[in-house]
């Protein structure tokens, strides 16, 4: 699966790309990191493991009962609900109609009963990935939820004790899955890792030593005009074109009158979307009144 990613990379003609995991995929973006290093700008691990059996191990009493997929797809359907609040998060509101459509669309996707056992045989078989993970120099985000039972939360923090620098996130009340509720902390936290990604990627680009790099000062003559700025005309030259006319075009009249239709305007309390596609107007979603994870801080040594 790690291969096949970073084959998909290759058909896109990409030297590389922020790689995200949950669960198993959690595991396969580790792998990415470890077996193509020069392909991951920046690693981030969810609810996962480092393959070590004494951490991240199942509650195997909450998933027993839950037993292995079925194949009719009504019944698949209600048997991922059961599955999802058995290892939800407790924390928050679960949402049934969201699993079970996801479970709907994954179900007329692709569905194989014994994919599951397949994906089970090949994390015990590829084994302890922790002495690798050491070896990792790659800007690494590591989240976890307190009430996962699927991987424990062990699992999380030996992975981020394992990889140089990672950076480990702890959720309240969150499971083995992702609640609407924290949609958009989680996307924080990955966007700020991106975007320390890349600056330290330019920076190194700039400045492959330790020294700043130098700035050379061009001349006026080859200076370009600043984009925005018009260029001042001299004396004999040709007069600079006049710009498009000050007064805003008015809107098209409104049928059996002749006075123009008013600009249509956003309800109270919401926003518009600057792309005309996406004009729609749609209520802005209320701000958390706090963070929900944690930062844990890295023990010394």
């Amino acid at each position: 699966m790690a291969a096949d990613s970073v084959g998909l990379l290759d058909v896109l003609r990409l030297d590389g790309a922020h790689i995200v995991g949950a669960s198993l995929g959690g595991m396969v973006a580790q792998t990415i990191a470890i077996e193509y290093p020069d392909r991951v700008r920046s690693l981030t691990s969810m609810f996962s493991s480092t393959g070590d059996r004494a951490v991240g191990q199942a509650d195997f009493a909450a998933l027993g009962p839950i037993g292995g997929p079925p194949v009719d797809r009504r019944v698949y359907i209600d048997w991922q609900v059961r599955a999802m609040r058995a290892v939800g998060s407790p924390g928050f509101a679960f949402d049934e109609a969201g699993v079970a459509d996801r479970a709907a669309r994954s179900y007329d996707r692709g569905h194989d009963p014994v994919g599951m056992l397949r994906q089970a045989v090949a994390v015990v078989a590829f084994g302890d990935r922790t002495d690798r993970l050491r070896e990792l120099r790659v800007p690494t985000l590591v989240m976890h939820g307190t009430d996962d039972k699927m991987s424990d939360i062990s699992g999380g923090r030996a992975t981020a004790a394992a990889i140089p620098g990672a950076k480990l996130v702890i959720f309240d009340g969150m499971g083995h899955h992702l609640p609407r509720e924290l949609w958009a902390e989680l996307a924080g936290y990955i966007a700020e890792l991106v975007q320390r990604a890349e600056a330290s990627r330019r920076s190194d680009v700039r400045d492959p030593g330790s020294a700043s790099p130098r700035r050379c000062r061009r001349s006026r003559s080859t200076d370009p005009p600043e984009r925005g700025r018009r260029r001042r005309s001299r004396p004999g030259s040709r007069p600079p074109r006049p710009g498009p006319p000050g007064r805003p075009r008015l809107p098209p009249a409104r049928p059996g009158t002749g006075a123009p239709r008013p600009p249509a305007r956003p309800a109270r309390g919401a926003w518009w979307s600057p792309l005309p596609a996406l004009g729609t107007p749609r209520r802005r979603p209320p701000a958390p009144a706090r963070p929900a994870g944690r930062v844990v801080p890295r023990r010394a040594g």
